[in-house]
């Protein structure tokens, strides 16, 4: 190594959280989680699961219990660090199940716990249609890169949980202040304001995930939210 070489600092190794301790969790044993923040407890789970059989066992550990969500890149940074500990086989790439689940028949996505999807990863041309086949979230230990694969499917799990035992209540998203119209080729509804854009089949302005949340960004939005079943008709 040159002597004007620095190397990068390594990030810290997670410690467990004496807040997040299950102390209810198998014949007495206690299973210790992780947390970011002091808010938000991450266990993972070695042993494979359904999507749907891994929710339940996330709920059994605790009433305030999900398969985790994740709302930032330092979250889903902080979530891949603490998978690489547990079970980790080199050179074996697991596939986790995270709370990522389509919620209608339509593709609309979301969090186990009901968190806003306000953050994704998919890779390359995900999420997929698969047929109109009701999909879940899965990761990549490796990459963190997301897909949607079939429910039914066996993998590792990531559970959350809050460290102060109340339930993760989701923020609500309030209505726009004021009665003002909303700019040329957007439409109204209840004080919020959308734009339909690559309805066609054929539509050139047809966009992957990714792409179509940055055009909204630049447009000073964001991809829309399906708060209740109302906003859903429309």
């Amino acid at each position: 190594m040159k002597v004007n070489d620095v190397e990068p600092t390594k990030p810290p190794v997670p410690r467990p959280d004496p807040n997040c301790e299950l102390d209810n969790y198998s014949n007495g044993m206690i299973m210790q989680g992780y947390s970011q923040d002091g808010e938000k407890c991450v266990a993972v789970f070695d042993v494979p699961h359904t999507w749907q059989n891994g929710e339940h066992y996330c709920q059994s550990l605790d009433g305030t219990a999900h398969l985790v969500s994740v709302h930032s890149k330092s979250e889903l940074s902080f979530i891949l660090s603490i998978v690489g500990m547990v079970g980790h086989t080199p050179g074996d790439i697991r596939k986790i199940w995270i709370g990522l689940n389509e919620k209608t028949a339509s593709s609309q996505w979301g969090w186990a716990d009901g968190t806003l999807l306000d953050f994704t990863n998919w890779s390359g041309n995900q999420p997929n249609n698969n047929n109109g086949q009701k999909l879940c979230g899965e990761m990549s230990e490796s990459t963190g890169l997301m897909a949607a694969q079939a429910c039914d499917q066996q993998r590792h799990i990531v559970c959350s949980w809050s460290a102060d035992g109340k339930p993760i209540v989701p923020i609500p998203v309030p209505d726009l202040e004021g009665s003002g119209g909303c700019p040329t080729g957007w439409y109204r509804y209840r004080k919020r304001c959308f734009q339909y854009v690559g309805l066609e089949n054929e539509s050139p302005d047809r966009l992957s995930w990714d792409d179509a949340n940055n055009d909204c960004i630049k447009k000073g939005g964001y991809l829309a939210s399906i708060y209740d079943e109302y906003y859903n008709c429309k």
